[in-house]
C-alpha cells in the first residue's frame, strides 16, 4: 500500500492475490490495523482500505507492536511479566541493550523507508504486472464467453 501511491483504495481480495496471503488472514490484520488508526476504510462498491497516516509517520515498531504486542527479546523484559530475578540477573544489562537496540532500529524505520527500497520496489512492480496481466486475462476470457453463443 505504501509503495503504490497512485492507488488510494485497496481491496482485500486484490491485496490477497498480490501478496499471496489468505483473505481471511488479511481481514484479521486489517481489523487490528484499523483499530489502531494505521489504516482506514471506506465501505461500498468502490470501497477499500487506505493508509490512515503518511507513510513516514508509521514506524515499523508501531506496526509490530500493534500486531504482536510489546517487543521483548526475552519474556522477563516484557514489563507485564516482571521476573523475580531481574535485580540480580547477570544477563539483564545485555538483554536491556539488545531489546533497546531492536526497538530503536524498528522505531527509526517507517513504511516510506520500506516502499523506497529498490529491491522491494522491483518485486512490487513485477508482482503488480503479474496480477494485472492475470486480471486482464480473466476479463478477456469472460468477454469471449459472453460473446460466444
Amino acid at each position: 500500500m505504501a509503495y503504490n501511491k497512485k492507488q488510494k483504495l485497496f481491496q482485500l481480495e486484490e491485496l490477497s492475490r498480490h501478496q499471496n496471503i489468505s483473505r481471511k488472514y488479511l481481514e484479521h490484520i486489517f481489523a487490528v490495523l484499523k483499530k489502531e488508526g494505521i489504516v482506514q476504510s471506506r465501505v461500498g462498491k468502490n470501497g477499500g482500505f487506505y493508509l490512515g497516516a503518511h507513510t513516514e509517520r508509521v514506524s515499523l515498531l508501531r506496526i509490530l507492536e500493534t500486531m504482536e504486542g510489546k517487543v521483548a527479546v526475552v519474556e522477563c523484559r516484557d514489563h507485564g511479566h516482571p521476573c523475580a530475578r531481574l535485580s540480580f540477573c547477570p544477563g539483564n544489562i545485555i538483554w536491556n541493550e539488545v531489546n533497546d537496540s531492536i526497538r530503536k532500529v524498528l522505531a527509526s524505520k517507517n513504511l516510506k523507508n520500506l516502499a523506497t527500497q529498490e529491491a522491494i520496489r522491483t518485486k512490487c512492480d513485477l508482482t503488480l504486472r503479474r496480477v494485472n496481466a492475470s486480471a486482464a486475462s480473466r476479463g478477456a476470457s469472460r468477454e469471449r464467453s459472453r460473446r460466444s453463443p
